[in-house]
């Protein structure tokens, strides 16, 4: 699924990442943009935020606008009988245009989230395209073995995640 990010939503993601960037480093944080080479890891963290708002806009659910990196992306309502039984937590994982593997990859002490989301971003960060590859849940993410592409990282193919369609929040009307 191709989703393209108008100019006030790359604005936005970059408002996010900056203002996670400041809560980080309020705590004492160390996140993905600290580091040797800032300007490119703070890039990293644009485009993370910016695979969370193309989630975000192909669900039609609201973004997590929290300063908080870490934490799940998004908690979505499960539906029965127009009630709401349960909330499911979603994780956005996004590569860069330039990473080599496109694949998902899910570090093993932070296999917390119900299900797992793979966006990568097709260009560079102002032409705002972003394909979603798919998602799997921690039951699956959790079965992959650990470390054979990344040491200390649970790895799935894209070929094996499921299509976006079936994660949306959905109402069971019965």
């Amino acid at each position: 699924m191709l989703v393209m990010l108008d100019r006030g939503e790359r604005r936005m993601a970059w408002f996010m990442a900056n203002e996670r960037r400041e809560r980080c480093r309020e705590l004492g944080r160390v996140d993905q943009s600290s580091g040797e080479d800032d300007e490119r890891k703070m890039n990293y963290e644009i485009i993370g935020a910016a695979g969370e708002l193309a989630v975000a806009k192909a669900l039609n659910i609201c973004p997590d606008f929290g300063e908080q990196s870490g934490l799940a992306d998004f908690t979505l309502p499960f539906f029965k009988f127009n009630r709401i039984l349960s909330y499911n937590t979603l994780d956005v994982k996004t590569v860069a245009a330039e990473s080599k593997g496109k694949n998902l990859l899910v570090n093993e002490s932070a296999v917390y989230c119900d299900a797992y989301v793979l966006v990568e971003q097709l260009k560079r960060i102002k032409d705002g395209e972003y394909k979603i590859h798919g998602w799997a849940s921690r039951e699956h993410v959790k079965s992959t073995p650990v470390g054979e592409v990344q040491e200390g990282c649970h790895f799935l193919n894209q070929n094996e995640l499921l299509d976006l369609d079936y994660l949306a929040p959905t109402r069971d009307t019965r």
